[in-house]
């Protein structure tokens, strides 16, 4: 299973995360695509829209970074 350190920061709870969804977006260019998947959010890749929007797919819908942590926030 893989997590990000993200996950962790949102769940105020300490694991040993695989990756920082932050260090990989700052490295995509606006049309990349990376098959990066975390088990605690629930995406199974990364996007960076032509605007430079980090985009997470999950159950095959394209969504906001911005929108899915705060939607993941509100549920906790």
């Amino acid at each position: 299973m893989n997590y990000s350190k993200e996950f962790f920061e949102w769940t105020n709870t300490e694991g040993e995360y695989d990756f920082v969804i932050k260090d990989i977006s700052s490295g995509m260019l606006p049309g990349n695509h990376r098959p990066k998947n975390c088990d605690g959010i629930g995406f199974t890749s990364m996007y960076k829209d032509l605007d430079g929007t980090l985009m997470l797919e999950m159950n095959g819908v394209l969504r906001k970074f911005i929108d899915v942590k705060s939607e993941f926030l509100n549920n906790l």
